[in-house]
């Protein structure tokens, strides 16, 4: 290869790397933030209630008997 090509490849590179690194460095999180935090307090308003699917009298029979 001739002398110009091979500087064009090591520019290109180098713009490259630089550019990702630059992007990366733009990118980074605040320090301190926990990514994976659990919430400590669910929502449980506006949510649908909960209903059975049987009665009173199938609920007597398909209980165990003790």
């Amino acid at each position: 290869m001739t002398r110009p090509v091979l500087v064009a490849i090591v520019m290109v590179a180098v713009i490259g790397i630089g550019a990702t690194l630059w992007i990366n460095a733009i990118r980074t999180p605040a320090p301190g933030g926990d990514f994976f935090a659990v919430p400590q307090e669910y929502p449980l308003n506006g949510g649908q209630e909960l209903q059975p699917r049987w009665n009173a009298s199938e609920e007597a029979t398909y209980a165990p008997a003790n």
